[in-house]
């Protein structure tokens, strides 16, 4: 299963922002920052290993700011706190970005190329104007400008965010001739600046609890620092509007720039792992590594060189690719998974009936989101046979009672591999003792903001009859092989 989404450590804004969530630099990169916000973290209680990094880029000169509803351990020793009422995030970014527009210290240059901010949008319908939208024959990732240059609406590059001379507009309306007849269009800069209004510093203070003057000289710092960055910790996934609290604090960087240069971004979700070992997971065992590999390689090949040709980076083909795998049936969303058959679906598909904004009932949702190939779909049947392995599935997921009394019951047999007798354990047929932390030869996945990766040699003999999660595993796949 799939646990950042079930605890909530997904990052969704990041998600749906840049496509992925592990978007972040390492530790050190903080000491190239003027400006450090711990904004949805305590970084000095929960990282104590990497607090130092924080404190010696203080020593360097950069300005800490803690934004936390409490005052917690990171506040203590930060030069500045600002209290907000919790899970108001959303609306304080968004104060912060109203103030940035209205009083136009934003990076007009870096929005202008590195944003979808001048990108035009139909009025009419609210979506991007597209190339298919004035000649259907075209494609649908064609997009549009306005060039103050020439005075005209013009094609963006696509394999390029380089301008190449264009000097989009942010603001003001046109008219275009489009397959629907005349349509006016506008900026998204532009309608983003109408939706801030709803969401002056003074406004604002109603939901966040936050001076106005906090806010304005806050954003202020924002703009002015030669290099600003954020260290957001797994946390704001937790909420139900998590994803717009992210989405905010990526909108305040976009606005100013803080992105692409030393010691700037949001610290979001970082992460380090061996490289190359993605090939391996496919790769039959009985060949050579680098023999194994070849044949899914060549398999790839048509897809990547297309992709190659319509300008995609090695980074947006290797998410491409992962994201075809996964629409093939590799890897279900949890999520949907205990959806359809762990009974989330009875407290979470009238979820219209409490939340004013869906329009619409959570499963006609889910139902577009298939149809339109953004989301595998489930397994219709429920397993048989569920393994928990590094992990504690009932612990860990929120409405675990649901779980244990809609998914349990189908399954024929429930097995855990645990070095301590968790709650899944409680619930299984089968617990199979595994061998703790030293006492395993291991390269742990590390997390967050950490630049080394650690291998670790194991200090002790497993104890009793426990063994590795590897040891299992190959006796697991040695029985299955006799039996088969």
């Amino acid at each position: 299963m799939d646990i950042d989404s079930e605890f909530g450590d997904h990052h969704p804004g990041a998600a749906v922002t840049c496509g992925k969530i592990s978007f972040a630099s390492s530790a050190d990169d903080l000491f190239y920052s003027d400006l450090i916000l711990i904004w949805g973290g305590n970084p000095t209680y929960t990282q104590i290993p990497n607090a130092h990094f924080i404190n010696e880029a203080r020593y360097n000169g950069a300005r800490i700011v803690a934004i936390t509803p409490d005052y917690n351990a990171s506040a203590v020793h930060a030069d500045a706190w600002i209290p907000l009422n919790i899970a108001s995030d959303a609306a304080f970014g968004l104060a912060l970005a109203q103030v940035i527009v209205e009083e136009g210290i934003y990076s007009k240059a870096f929005i202008q190329e590195q944003t979808d901010m001048p990108l035009l949008v139909r009025k009419d319908t609210g979506l991007f104007l597209r190339a298919s939208d004035i000649d259907s024959d075209d494609k649908e990732d064609r997009f549009f400008v306005y060039d103050q240059a020439k005075g005209q609406v013009t094609q963006m590059a696509h394999k390029t965010l380089d301008l190449k001379g264009l000097d989009p507009a942010l603001e003001g309306e046109y008219e275009v001739e489009t397959v629907d007849g005349s349509v006016t269009v506008t900026p998204v800069f532009a309608l983003l600046r109408h939706q801030l209004g709803d969401y002056t510093p003074e406004k604002a203070e109603m939901i966040t609890g936050t001076h106005p003057d906090e806010v304005r000289d806050l954003a202020r710092q924002i703009a002015n620092a030669k290099a600003a960055t954020i260290i957001t910790q797994s946390n704001f996934g937790k909420f139900y509007h998590g994803l717009e609290m992210e989405r905010a604090q990526f909108l305040v960087f976009a606005l100013t720039g803080q992105f692409g240069k030393k010691g700037s971004g949001i610290n979001g979700f970082p992460m380090m792992t061996l490289s190359g070992h993605e090939g391996l997971i496919a790769g039959p065992g009985s060949l050579p590594p680098k023999v194994g590999t070849i044949p899914g390689t060549l398999q790839a090949l048509p897809d990547i060189l297309k992709m190659v040709w319509d300008g995609h980076t090695s980074e947006m083909i290797t998410y491409e690719l992962m994201r075809k795998q996964h629409s093939q049936g590799h890897g279900p969303s949890s999520t949907l998974f205990q959806y359809y058959h762990a009974g989330l679906s009875k407290y979470l598909g009238g979820a219209n009936e409490w939340d004013d904004e869906l329009k619409r009932s959570v499963e006609s949702y889910i139902e577009d989101a298939f149809g339109k190939g953004w989301q595998q779909k489930p397994p219709e049947k429920a397993p048989k046979i569920f393994f928990e392995v590094g992990g504690n599935y009932l612990g860990r997921n929120r409405g675990y009672q649901h779980i244990l009394s809609e998914l349990f019951p189908k399954l024929d047999m429930v097995v855990t591999l645990d070095w301590r007798m968790s709650y899944t354990a409680m619930h299984s047929d089968y617990v199979l003792p595994a061998a703790g932390y030293y006492e395993q030869d291991s390269v742990p996945w590390t997390t967050p903001i950490v630049p080394f990766t650690h291998a670790t040699v194991s200090a002790v003999e497993p104890l009793g009859e426990s063994k590795s999660d590897w040891a299992f595993h190959c006796l697991l796949m040695k029985k299955l092989q006799e039996r088969a």
